[in-house]
């Protein structure tokens, strides 16, 4: 099976709701900003030290990665924000960008 950013995008959302019904908590896309936030922070700190993903069993870039994707496209869904669309956008700003 092959999803596209899209789905990916409408599926991460209603995997968030869910979770968030399951637990008997309200909506809180603060929580979900901070969490993206400190999420980011987390990937910056790893590429700093120059660690690479190979260097330890326990390296978390391998999982940081793909739960910040995942919160952006919970944010994203909250706001109407097709990030399909836009990532398509903004790959053909910088091919332009590179052969102008």
């Amino acid at each position: 099976m092959s999803l596209t950013l899209r789905d990916a995008q409408f599926l991460s959302w209603k995997t968030f709701k869910k979770t968030e019904a399951k637990r008997g908590e309200e909506f809180n896309i603060s929580a979900v900003s901070d969490e993206m936030a400190k999420k980011a922070s987390e990937i910056a700190e790893k590429n700093k030290t120059g660690s690479s993903i190979n260097e330890s069993g326990e390296d978390k870039l391998l999982k940081l990665l793909p739960e910040l994707l995942y919160l952006a496209f919970v944010l994203a869904e909250n706001h109407g924000v097709s990030l399909e669309e836009l990532f398509m956008q903004t790959v053909d700003e910088y091919i332009l960008g590179l052969v102008s």
